[in-house]
Protein backbone atom coordinates (compact mmCIF):
# COMPACT_ATOMS: atom_id res chain seq x y z
CA UNK A 1 0.00 0.00 0.00
CA UNK A 2 2.83 2.40 0.74
CA UNK A 3 3.90 2.33 -2.96
CA UNK A 4 0.23 3.14 -4.22
CA UNK A 5 0.47 5.92 -1.72
CA UNK A 6 3.92 6.98 -3.39
CA UNK A 7 2.40 6.56 -6.73
CA UNK A 8 -0.63 8.96 -6.11
CA UNK A 9 1.31 11.56 -4.93
CA UNK A 10 3.99 11.24 -7.67
CA UNK A 11 1.19 11.64 -9.40
CA UNK A 12 -0.41 14.13 -8.11
CA UNK A 13 2.52 16.22 -8.58
CA UNK A 14 3.19 15.27 -12.04
CA UNK A 15 -0.51 16.77 -12.83
CA UNK A 16 0.34 20.00 -10.68
CA UNK A 17 3.42 20.72 -13.12
CA UNK A 18 1.68 19.75 -16.59
CA UNK A 19 1.64 22.55 -18.99
CA UNK A 20 -2.68 22.17 -19.89
CA UNK A 21 -5.67 23.50 -19.67
CA UNK A 22 -9.36 22.34 -19.71
CA UNK A 23 -10.62 20.14 -16.76
CA UNK A 24 -14.14 21.41 -17.45
CA UNK A 25 -17.98 20.23 -16.84
CA UNK A 26 -20.88 22.11 -15.28
CA UNK A 27 -20.93 19.81 -12.10
CA UNK A 28 -22.46 16.58 -12.39
CA UNK A 29 -19.13 14.83 -12.84
CA UNK A 30 -18.83 14.93 -8.98
CA UNK A 31 -22.44 13.78 -8.18
CA UNK A 32 -23.94 10.74 -6.42
CA UNK A 33 -24.46 7.92 -8.76
CA UNK A 34 -22.12 9.50 -11.57
CA UNK A 35 -18.31 10.09 -9.82
CA UNK A 36 -16.70 7.07 -9.08
CA UNK A 37 -17.72 4.86 -6.08
CA UNK A 38 -17.53 1.89 -4.27
CA UNK A 39 -19.86 -0.95 -5.77
CA UNK A 40 -20.72 -2.62 -2.09
CA UNK A 41 -24.14 -1.95 -0.69
CA UNK A 42 -24.31 0.06 1.83
CA UNK A 43 -25.91 -1.32 5.16
CA UNK A 44 -26.91 2.52 6.04
CA UNK A 45 -29.92 4.78 5.21
CA UNK A 46 -28.16 8.13 5.61
CA UNK A 47 -25.20 10.08 4.32
CA UNK A 48 -23.47 13.55 5.12
CA UNK A 49 -20.12 14.31 2.83
CA UNK A 50 -18.51 17.68 3.38
CA UNK A 51 -15.75 18.50 1.67
CA UNK A 52 -13.69 21.09 -0.91
CA UNK A 53 -11.86 21.66 -3.94
CA UNK A 54 -8.89 23.62 -5.06
CA UNK A 55 -8.29 24.51 -8.67
CA UNK A 56 -6.54 26.53 -10.88
CA UNK A 57 -8.74 28.53 -13.81
CA UNK A 58 -7.60 30.11 -17.16
CA UNK A 59 -5.70 33.66 -16.07
CA UNK A 60 -4.68 32.18 -13.54
CA UNK A 61 -7.56 32.43 -11.35
CA UNK A 62 -7.18 30.53 -7.81
CA UNK A 63 -10.55 28.38 -7.62
CA UNK A 64 -11.89 27.21 -4.14
CA UNK A 65 -15.09 25.33 -3.72
CA UNK A 66 -16.74 24.05 -0.64
CA UNK A 67 -19.81 21.93 -0.59
CA UNK A 68 -21.96 19.83 1.25
CA UNK A 69 -24.01 17.19 0.67
CA UNK A 70 -26.71 14.58 2.21
CA UNK A 71 -27.76 11.39 0.65
CA UNK A 72 -31.14 9.18 1.89
CA UNK A 73 -32.05 5.65 1.28
CA UNK A 74 -35.47 5.24 0.79
CA UNK A 75 -36.19 1.48 0.60
CA UNK A 76 -34.04 -1.00 -0.91
CA UNK A 77 -32.89 0.16 -4.53
CA UNK A 78 -33.35 4.36 -4.25
CA UNK A 79 -31.35 7.07 -2.63
CA UNK A 80 -32.17 10.68 -2.90
CA UNK A 81 -29.60 13.19 -2.53
CA UNK A 82 -28.90 16.67 -2.16
CA UNK A 83 -25.54 19.19 -2.63
CA UNK A 84 -25.25 22.32 -2.22
CA UNK A 85 -22.07 23.99 -3.33
CA UNK A 86 -20.25 27.48 -2.90
CA UNK A 87 -16.98 28.98 -4.77
CA UNK A 88 -14.48 31.80 -4.44
CA UNK A 89 -12.71 32.74 -7.13
CA UNK A 90 -9.67 35.29 -6.73
CA UNK A 91 -6.53 36.85 -8.86
CA UNK A 92 -4.31 39.60 -8.36
CA UNK A 93 -7.25 41.55 -10.27
CA UNK A 94 -10.45 40.67 -9.09
CA UNK A 95 -12.26 38.29 -6.60
CA UNK A 96 -15.92 37.12 -6.11
CA UNK A 97 -17.52 34.56 -3.88
CA UNK A 98 -20.70 33.12 -3.22
CA UNK A 99 -23.28 30.29 -3.31
CA UNK A 100 -23.22 28.29 -6.50
CA UNK A 101 -25.92 25.36 -7.40
CA UNK A 102 -28.35 23.29 -5.90
CA UNK A 103 -28.29 19.44 -7.12
CA UNK A 104 -31.01 17.39 -6.61
CA UNK A 105 -30.24 13.89 -7.82
CA UNK A 106 -32.21 10.79 -7.45
CA UNK A 107 -30.00 7.05 -7.57
CA UNK A 108 -32.06 3.69 -8.23
CA UNK A 109 -29.88 0.54 -8.57
CA UNK A 110 -31.49 -2.15 -10.82
CA UNK A 111 -28.79 -4.65 -9.56
CA UNK A 112 -25.69 -5.05 -7.34
CA UNK A 113 -23.74 -3.59 -10.35
CA UNK A 114 -25.98 -1.09 -12.40
CA UNK A 115 -27.62 1.81 -10.95
CA UNK A 116 -29.79 4.59 -13.23
CA UNK A 117 -29.06 8.36 -11.89
CA UNK A 118 -31.72 11.45 -12.63
CA UNK A 119 -31.66 14.86 -11.46
CA UNK A 120 -31.46 18.40 -11.94
CA UNK A 121 -29.04 21.55 -10.83
CA UNK A 122 -30.42 24.90 -9.68
CA UNK A 123 -28.55 28.16 -9.71
CA UNK A 124 -28.42 30.39 -6.85
CA UNK A 125 -27.69 33.00 -8.41
CA UNK A 126 -28.56 34.15 -12.62
CA UNK A 127 -25.09 34.33 -13.67
CA UNK A 128 -24.96 37.80 -13.92
CA UNK A 129 -23.05 39.20 -10.59
CA UNK A 130 -21.84 42.99 -11.25
CA UNK A 131 -18.38 44.22 -10.00
CA UNK A 132 -18.44 46.86 -8.07
CA UNK A 133 -22.26 47.21 -8.60
CA UNK A 134 -21.41 48.50 -11.84
CA UNK A 135 -20.41 45.84 -14.85
CA UNK A 136 -21.41 42.27 -14.38
CA UNK A 137 -18.21 39.64 -13.74
CA UNK A 138 -17.08 37.48 -16.99
CA UNK A 139 -18.21 33.68 -16.25
CA UNK A 140 -14.68 32.74 -14.57
CA UNK A 141 -15.74 34.67 -11.86
CA UNK A 142 -19.43 34.50 -11.24
CA UNK A 143 -20.34 31.78 -8.88
CA UNK A 144 -23.11 29.86 -11.31
CA UNK A 145 -23.62 29.72 -14.90
CA UNK A 146 -27.12 30.30 -13.93
CA UNK A 147 -28.49 27.77 -15.74
CA UNK A 148 -31.13 25.36 -14.69
CA UNK A 149 -29.98 21.80 -15.95
CA UNK A 150 -31.19 18.58 -15.77
CA UNK A 151 -29.04 15.42 -15.16
CA UNK A 152 -29.60 11.69 -16.16
CA UNK A 153 -26.81 9.14 -16.05
CA UNK A 154 -26.07 5.33 -15.78
CA UNK A 155 -23.16 3.40 -14.02
CA UNK A 156 -22.49 -0.50 -13.74
CA UNK A 157 -19.41 -2.55 -12.98
CA UNK A 158 -17.52 -4.91 -14.41
CA UNK A 159 -15.15 -6.65 -11.85
CA UNK A 160 -12.85 -4.11 -11.23
CA UNK A 161 -14.09 -1.86 -13.35
CA UNK A 162 -16.76 1.04 -13.49
CA UNK A 163 -18.41 2.86 -16.79
CA UNK A 164 -20.77 6.03 -16.05
CA UNK A 165 -22.38 7.29 -18.95
CA UNK A 166 -24.34 11.02 -17.75
CA UNK A 167 -25.48 14.46 -19.88
CA UNK A 168 -26.33 17.41 -18.48
CA UNK A 169 -28.63 20.04 -20.66
CA UNK A 170 -29.52 23.36 -19.69
CA UNK A 171 -33.24 24.28 -20.01
CA UNK A 172 -33.18 27.70 -19.14
CA UNK A 173 -29.84 29.99 -19.18
CA UNK A 174 -28.33 32.38 -16.91
CA UNK A 175 -28.48 36.16 -17.82
CA UNK A 176 -24.54 36.96 -17.91
CA UNK A 177 -24.32 40.49 -19.67
CA UNK A 178 -20.52 40.70 -19.95
CA UNK A 179 -18.95 41.96 -22.49
CA UNK A 180 -14.96 42.20 -23.24
CA UNK A 181 -14.89 45.16 -25.89
CA UNK A 182 -15.94 47.61 -23.46
CA UNK A 183 -12.46 47.64 -22.07
CA UNK A 184 -9.58 49.27 -23.37
CA UNK A 185 -6.54 46.33 -24.22
CA UNK A 186 -4.61 47.06 -21.58
CA UNK A 187 -7.16 46.37 -18.86
CA UNK A 188 -7.58 42.57 -17.21
CA UNK A 189 -11.10 42.05 -18.67
CA UNK A 190 -10.54 42.25 -22.40
CA UNK A 191 -9.11 39.24 -22.16
CA UNK A 192 -11.64 37.43 -21.39
CA UNK A 193 -14.42 36.17 -23.71
CA UNK A 194 -17.48 38.24 -23.90
CA UNK A 195 -20.54 36.38 -23.14
CA UNK A 196 -23.48 38.96 -23.21
CA UNK A 197 -26.55 36.85 -23.73
CA UNK A 198 -24.74 33.48 -23.28
CA UNK A 199 -26.39 30.14 -24.40
CA UNK A 200 -24.94 27.18 -23.55
CA UNK A 201 -24.98 23.69 -25.20
CA UNK A 202 -25.05 20.88 -22.74
CA UNK A 203 -22.30 17.58 -22.30
CA UNK A 204 -21.94 14.49 -22.46
CA UNK A 205 -19.65 12.14 -20.41
CA UNK A 206 -17.93 9.18 -20.61
CA UNK A 207 -16.07 7.71 -17.43
CA UNK A 208 -13.96 4.37 -17.15
CA UNK A 209 -12.61 4.15 -13.59
CA UNK A 210 -10.41 1.36 -12.44
CA UNK A 211 -9.78 0.08 -8.65
CA UNK A 212 -5.89 -0.52 -8.57
CA UNK A 213 -5.93 -1.63 -5.14
CA UNK A 214 -8.36 -2.37 -2.28
CA UNK A 215 -7.61 -3.57 1.62
CA UNK A 216 -9.37 -2.81 5.13
CA UNK A 217 -8.80 0.60 5.03
CA UNK A 218 -7.64 1.85 1.71
CA UNK A 219 -8.93 1.94 -1.80
CA UNK A 220 -7.05 3.41 -4.63
CA UNK A 221 -8.50 3.92 -8.32
CA UNK A 222 -7.95 5.95 -11.60
CA UNK A 223 -10.13 6.85 -13.91
CA UNK A 224 -10.34 8.62 -17.83
CA UNK A 225 -12.96 11.17 -17.95
CA UNK A 226 -13.96 12.26 -20.78
CA UNK A 227 -16.66 15.20 -21.64
CA UNK A 228 -17.83 15.82 -25.02
CA UNK A 229 -19.72 19.77 -25.33
CA UNK A 230 -22.37 19.04 -27.44
CA UNK A 231 -22.06 22.46 -29.88
CA UNK A 232 -20.58 25.78 -30.15
CA UNK A 233 -22.24 28.24 -27.23
CA UNK A 234 -23.67 31.59 -28.42
CA UNK A 235 -23.65 35.03 -27.50
CA UNK A 236 -24.45 38.59 -28.96
CA UNK A 237 -21.59 40.56 -29.28
CA UNK A 238 -21.93 44.54 -28.62
CA UNK A 239 -23.80 47.00 -30.34
CA UNK A 240 -25.24 43.40 -32.32
CA UNK A 241 -29.25 41.87 -31.96
CA UNK A 242 -28.07 38.08 -33.20
CA UNK A 243 -26.63 35.61 -31.55
CA UNK A 244 -23.07 34.64 -32.99
CA UNK A 245 -21.22 31.59 -32.35
CA UNK A 246 -17.96 31.15 -30.38
CA UNK A 247 -16.10 28.93 -32.77
CA UNK A 248 -14.27 26.24 -30.80
CA UNK A 249 -16.15 25.80 -27.77
CA UNK A 250 -17.67 22.57 -28.63
CA UNK A 251 -15.77 19.10 -28.17
CA UNK A 252 -14.11 16.85 -26.22
CA UNK A 253 -12.04 17.62 -22.85
CA UNK A 254 -10.26 14.48 -21.83
CA UNK A 255 -8.88 14.11 -17.80
CA UNK A 256 -6.74 11.78 -15.64
CA UNK A 257 -8.38 11.46 -12.26
CA UNK A 258 -6.35 9.74 -9.30
CA UNK A 259 -8.95 8.85 -6.13
CA UNK A 260 -7.49 7.80 -2.71
CA UNK A 261 -10.41 6.53 -0.04
CA UNK A 262 -8.82 5.85 3.80
CA UNK A 263 -11.97 4.53 6.23
CA UNK A 264 -11.77 5.77 9.20
CA UNK A 265 -14.23 3.70 10.52
CA UNK A 266 -17.96 1.63 9.60
CA UNK A 267 -19.63 4.69 9.41
CA UNK A 268 -16.74 7.31 8.01
CA UNK A 269 -14.22 7.88 5.65
CA UNK A 270 -11.93 10.69 4.00
CA UNK A 271 -11.67 10.59 0.18
CA UNK A 272 -8.86 12.44 -1.36
CA UNK A 273 -8.46 13.26 -5.29
CA UNK A 274 -6.74 14.95 -8.03
CA UNK A 275 -7.01 15.65 -11.91
CA UNK A 276 -5.58 17.48 -14.61
CA UNK A 277 -7.46 17.35 -18.27
CA UNK A 278 -4.90 15.43 -21.27
CA UNK A 279 -7.49 16.86 -24.19
CA UNK A 280 -8.99 20.33 -24.24
CA UNK A 281 -11.73 22.15 -25.96
CA UNK A 282 -10.24 25.25 -28.20
CA UNK A 283 -12.35 27.87 -26.09
CA UNK A 284 -14.05 27.58 -23.19
CA UNK A 285 -16.22 30.45 -22.48
CA UNK A 286 -18.22 29.35 -19.66
CA UNK A 287 -15.18 29.70 -17.30
CA UNK A 288 -15.07 26.67 -16.05
CA UNK A 289 -11.38 25.49 -17.18
CA UNK A 290 -9.75 24.08 -14.51
CA UNK A 291 -5.68 23.04 -15.07
CA UNK A 292 -5.42 21.37 -12.02
CA UNK A 293 -7.76 20.12 -9.07
CA UNK A 294 -7.41 18.27 -5.72
CA UNK A 295 -10.24 17.55 -3.70
CA UNK A 296 -10.47 16.00 0.02
CA UNK A 297 -14.03 15.08 1.63
CA UNK A 298 -15.52 13.35 4.84
CA UNK A 299 -18.40 11.06 4.55
CA UNK A 300 -20.60 9.95 7.48
CA UNK A 301 -22.68 7.21 7.49
CA UNK A 302 -25.27 6.35 9.70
Amino acid sequence: MKRFILLLFSCAFLIHTANSQGCSDAGFCSLDGIQNSDSEIKSYNNKFTIGSSYGIGDHNITIVAPYFSYQRSVGKNLSISTKLTAIQQSSEYAENTGLSDVFVIANYRLNDKTKLTAGAKLPLSDGNQLNNSADPFPLDFQPSLGTTDIIVGFATNIKKLQINVATQLPVFQGKNTFSSEVYDTSNFYSEFQSTNNYKRKGDVLLRATYEVSKTEKFRFTSSLLSIYHLGNDTYIPLRFIENEEIIGSSGLTLNLNLFLEYTLSQKSSINFSVGSPIIVRMVRPDGLTRSFIASLTYGYSF
